[in-house]
C-alpha cells in the first residue's frame, strides 16, 4: 500500500499545488514544534456521544452533543491528524497568533460536515474545524505537504476515502455495532491489523454509570510521508483529560450503534474529480 500512498499524494500535490504555493499560516510560529510522526484519528459518533455530551471534543468540559443531519451514516468520523513527538501529546497550538480562517476551505465544506462532522450542538459548525486546526494544524506547517489549511483538511480526507475505511475493516472480522454484543480489545486490534498490518490505537469511553467501556476512537501511526507504521509503545496513555482513555485488555468493549434522531439524512456529498 505504500507505494500506491506515494503516487496518489505526488498526484494531489499537483493537483492542489495552488494550495502549496501560499503557506497561509507559516508565517509566524511560536513554540516548539519539532515533532516525530501523525496520529491519525477517527472517532465513533455513538461513543463520542456517551451521556449525550461530546467525550474527545473541543472542550476540558464535556459539551452537548447530536448528531448533524449531514454526518455519514454508519461511518467513522474523521477526529484529526495529529503531529506527535515520540513520548508526548504534543506539539499544540504552535502558532499563538494564527486565525482560522474558513474561505479556503470552503469546497470541502460538504465533506466536512459529513465526515468531519462537529457533534457539539451548542457550538458553531464550523468550531471543530477551528479547533483542529489552531492546535493542530499549526503545528503540522513544517510539512509541505499540509501547508495551509486547505491541505491540512484534504489530505486526511482523501486518504481516509481511499484507505482507511474503519467500520468496512471491522465488518469484514463480523465486528458491527451492536447493542446487545461485546468484543474483546483483541478482536479490534487483531481486525486492525489484518485490514492495515500495523498496530492500531483502540481508544474507549467510560461510562461512569454503567462502569462501561465503549470504544471510541481508532488511531494509526503514520510518517512524514503518510506511510503507516507501528505506532510507538509511549504513545499510549493511561488516561486522557478529554474523557477518553486506551481501552483496557481485560474487559470488554461496546461497540454502540448509533441511534436515530428522527432528523432525515442528507445525501453523502461526493469528491469533485480533478480536472
Amino acid at each position: 500500500m505504500n507505494a500506491v500512498i506515494a503516487v496518489f499524494l505526488g498526484l494531489m500535490a499537483v493537483v492542489s499545488a495552488g494550495a502549496l504555493v501560499v503557506p497561509h499560516q507559516q508565517q509566524q510560529q511560536s513554540g516548539d514544534n519539532d515533532w516525530d510522526f501523525i496520529l491519525f484519528v477517527q472517532r465513533w459518533p455513538a461513543s463520542a456521544c456517551v451521556n449525550g455530551h461530546v467525550t474527545g471534543g473541543q472542550a476540558a468540559t464535556p459539551q452537548k452533543c447530536s448528531f448533524p443531519p449531514e454526518m455519514a451514516p454508519n461511518a467513522w468520523l474523521m477526529h484529526g491528524i495529529w503531529p506527535t513527538k515520540t513520548g508526548t501529546e504534543g506539539p499544540v497550538n504552535c502558532d499563538k497568533t494564527a486565525k482560522w480562517d474558513i474561505n479556503p476551505v470552503e469546497s470541502l465544506v460538504p465533506e466536512l460536515k459529513a465526515d468531519w462532522s462537529n457533534l457539539e450542538s451548542n457550538t458553531t459548525y464550523d468550531s471543530f474545524w477551528s479547533h483542529e486546526w489552531l492546535k493542530h494544524g499549526t503545528c503540522a506547517q513544517n510539512l509541505p505537504a499540509l501547508v495551509g489549511e486547505f491541505n491540512f483538511f484534504n489530505v486526511p480526507l482523501t486518504l481516509r476515502e481511499k484507505f482507511y475505511d474503519f467500520h468496512a475493516a471491522l465488518a469484514n472480522k463480523n465486528i458491527l455495532p451492536d447493542a446487545n454484543r461485546k468484543y474483546s480489545h483483541d478482536a479490534f486490534a487483531a481486525a486492525l491489523q489484518t485490514a492495515y498490518g500495523s498496530t492500531a490505537e483502540v481508544w474507549c469511553a467510560y461510562d461512569k454509570g454503567t462502569k462501561e467501556h465503549y470504544v471510541a476512537e481508532i488511531r494509526l501511526c503514520l510518517t512524514k510521508t503518510f506511510d503507516l507504521m507501528d505506532c510507538p509503545d509511549s504513545e499510549v496513555k493511561p488516561k486522557s483529560t478529554l474523557g477518553t482513555s486506551s481501552c483496557p485488555t481485560s474487559q470488554e468493549l461496546i461497540y454502540a450503534p448509533v441511534k436515530p434522531t428522527g432528523v432525515p439524512i442528507l445525501p453523502r456529498p461526493t469528491r469533485p474529480t480533478p480536472q
